[in-house]
């Protein structure tokens, strides 16, 4: 008699993945660029690589993640940035979209977090992307405490 097939037993084991950075990525201007949380502190599945997650078991994910830019007054008025979830290289979420809220020379740390529930699929390519259009390119703040990504299958 048998208990349970191995898909079952795939299905229902835990799948979680956490990382952060502390790295301080260059974000290219005007054009999203791909978050590589290159501290891997559980990766269940083996599955991140180089910015990418590859889903190893088709389900419900939940997806969390934070970055924060270097201190800078390169964002004006005007000047927008987000952070968004892709999968297979489409937008899936797009949050904390925003402009600058002054034109001075004062430094300013922005940040932006992105939380998702999501129906994802064994193979699927998730990547954590960040936008901004300073005019120039934009480091992450080197301190892992405000880069980081979580993912876990919850059901």
């Amino acid at each position: 008699h048998k208990v349970a097939s191995p898909q079952t037993i795939l299905e229902n084991e835990t799948v979680a993945f956490i990382a952060d950075t502390n790295a301080g990525q260059s974000m290219a201007n005007a054009s999203s660029t791909i978050v590589d949380f290159e501290d891997v502190e559980h990766d269940s599945h083996n599955a991140y690589n180089a910015g990418t997650y590859t889903i190893p078991v088709t389900g419900l994910y939940k997806i969390n993640s934070s970055v924060m830019l270097e201190s800078t007054s390169a964002i004006d008025i005007g000047e927008v940035m987000y952070v968004s979830i892709k999968i297979n290289g489409s937008s899936k979420r797009i949050q904390n979209y925003r402009e600058g809220d002054v034109s001075d020379s004062d430094n300013k740390h922005y940040s932006m977090q992105i939380s998702a529930l999501l129906s994802l699929n064994k193979g699927d390519e998730v990547t954590i992307q960040v936008y901004q259009g300073s005019g120039g390119s934009l480091d992450l703040f080197n301190s892992s405490q405000y880069n980081s990504l979580d993912i876990h299958k919850i059901k």
